[in-house]
């Protein structure tokens, strides 16, 4: 995986081809307005939403089996390593008001 992302020159294309794939398989959508944007949808209703950042990734969702489930199908194709609720992403810090259902960007 390493060498996939880092080793070559065609390496970011190789990785992007990858993981559309995989998203693919697992019933997500890319969205056409962002490339690293992808959304399960389930019945009509939106089940997660994926952001990926390089090698990082931030999962959202209503139901946290839905987020479950995902982290172990996605473990499957790629190693992972879950670092909890989102704290940090890009050097921005994220507050979550989870009681006022508010997500704090600081």
């Amino acid at each position: 995986m390493k060498k996939l992302l880092y080793g070559l020159k065609q390496s970011p294309r190789q990785w992007r081809k990858r993981l559309d794939k995989v998203m693919e398989t697992l019933g997500f959508t890319k969205s056409i307005v962002d490339d690293l944007l992808y959304f399960l949808w389930k019945e009509d209703t939106l089940t997660l939403i994926i952001v990926i950042w390089v090698d990082n990734m931030i999962i959202s969702g209503h139901k946290l089996g839905s987020i479950v489930h995902f982290k172990s199908q996605f473990g499957k194709y790629f190693k992972l390593t879950d670092l909890g609720k989102l704290r940090y992403m890009l050097s921005i810090l994220v507050k979550c008001d989870c009681a006022n259902h508010l997500i704090y960007i600081l």
